[in-house]
């Protein structure tokens, strides 16, 4: 009798699992493509509308160590590169990295109808780690738009 209570509850548990996930519905966007497509020589702003975002999230880290991770931008801060990348005046090229650069951080951005992009952080380990460019992927297309570089030299009177 108990094998008989047993079964019937496993049977009934895998029945209503897959009730509710039949529910939800299919996966059809395509994130893969990395062509600039149709944003190619546009900037940010022109791209998503920043009164149009909805949510920004960071989803992932790979700075040096932890989740908050000291020196992760050595010039930057997440909001203030959030904020410069969609008044930067650089125009949308096709995804691409160089040989020493690499993806630091990777942000989720929804907007308010609903749409999902990603945008990657891209670090050149030849410039001690500073942002050089970001990667927007969004439904069928992915594009590289370059970042400025913030100088910390300070502007010095020698006296010549």
């Amino acid at each position: 009798m108990k094998l008989y209570v047993l079964a019937s509850t496993v049977f009934m548990s895998f029945v209503l699992t897959q009730g509710l996930l039949s529910a939800l519905p299919a996966v059809s966007e395509d994130y893969s493509q990395m062509a600039a497509g149709a944003h190619s020589g546009k900037r940010l702003n022109q791209i998503i509308n920043p009164e149009d975002v909805s949510s920004i999230s960071m989803i992932e880290n790979r700075g040096k160590g932890g989740f908050i991770a000291p020196g992760f931008f050595p010039q930057w801060n997440s909001d203030e590169l959030i904020q410069n990348a969609f008044v930067n005046t650089e125009l949308a090229e096709n995804w691409g990295l160089s040989a020493t650069e690499r993806t630091y951080a990777r942000y989720a951005l929804i907007t308010k109808k609903g749409d999902l992009f990603l945008l990657e952080v891209v670090c050149d380990s030849m410039t001690r780690g500073a942002p050089t460019a970001l990667l927007l992927h969004g439904r069928g297309f992915g594009c590289r738009i370059k970042l400025p570089q913030k100088t910390t030299a300070k502007a010095e009177d020698d006296g010549r």
